[in-house]
């Protein structure tokens, strides 16, 4: 039988950790991603098909989890909606349509909510 020496067991102790940090981080960016997708499709203006196409793309490698939100068949009004946008028809343009702000307050609770099941998760 082997004895352990000191640094052996503080490797494996901090192997251990890694490998409970390493899982926490995934879970709280997957937890996050989707909380975000529920916020968009509530707060999107106007509903419908535009706020039932947000979606969470998994990008992850083996060591780097990765989630990317997006709106999957309205990604070209996204742009538009979120910064407002000039109005026009075949005699040119005529006013603008105001910005209705639904991405950036998701994005900054998304942040949040990660940093939150960060810090809940390493505890």
């Amino acid at each position: 039988m082997a004895i352990k020496t000191v640094s052996n067991q503080i490797a494996e102790i901090l192997k251990d950790y890694s490998d409970e940090a390493k899982s926490a981080l995934a879970e709280s960016a997957k937890d996050a991603a989707e909380e975000t997708v529920k916020q968009l499709k509530s707060t999107s203006p106007g509903g419908g098909k535009y706020a039932r196409s947000w979606k969470v793309k998994d990008e992850s490698t083996r060591t780097n989890p990765s989630y990317i939100v997006h709106n999957v068949r309205h990604y070209r009004l996204t742009h538009l909606l979120e910064n407002g946008h000039l109005i026009s028809n075949q005699y040119g343009s005529y006013g603008r349509e105001p910005a209705q702000k639904h991405i950036a307050p998701a994005e900054q609770m998304g942040i949040s909510k990660f940093e939150q099941l960060v810090r809940r998760g390493l505890d």
